[in-house]
């Protein structure tokens, strides 16, 4: 059944349908619209490991860009049970947060937390590590980056 709203009816008369409508487009946003935003920010993720650091950038409206210096940090794999999917992880020193905008970005950051950085949802993760630890093992301290 349609809405009717009488056309004598005043500003009441639609207070009431588009306050209802504003909980079923939050309902669906809940149902779909997250799932598809996340695809579309997962499908826009780039990965580029130089000689001296990882990079990694990501997003579809807003886009960022980390980088960090490998060659100073612990490298951990974290793979599923049969090695095809799975993590590179950089494991570096706790920042400290002095900042109400650093305490406020670690809220919905944990990396930034922990000191995290890392390569997630990679296919065939283990070649991905080894490949990191061979440039990070190659290269001379006073080299230049090449990409």
């Amino acid at each position: 059944m349609a809405l009717r709203i009488p056309k004598k009816a005043g500003l009441v008369a639609w207070i009431f349908p588009t306050f209802g409508m504003i909980f079923v487009l939050q309902a669906l946003y809940l149902l779909v619209g997250h799932y598809l935003r996340n695809w579309l920010e997962w499908k826009n993720v780039e990965y580029a490991v130089t000689s001296r650091r990882t990079i990694i950038r990501r997003g579809l409206w807003r886009v960022s860009e980390l980088s960090r210096p490998h060659s100073d940090s612990p490298i951990e794999l974290r793979a599923s049970t049969d090695g095809l999917v799975g993590s590179v992880i950089f494991q570096g020193s706790k920042p400290s947060l002095n900042r109400f905008g650093q305490q406020i970005s670690s809220m919905f950051n944990p990396q930034v937390k922990t000191g995290e950085f890392g390569l997630y949802a990679l296919e065939n993760p283990g070649n991905v590590y080894r490949i990191i630890l061979a440039q990070t093992s190659a290269t001379p301290k006073g080299a230049k980056e090449s990409v």
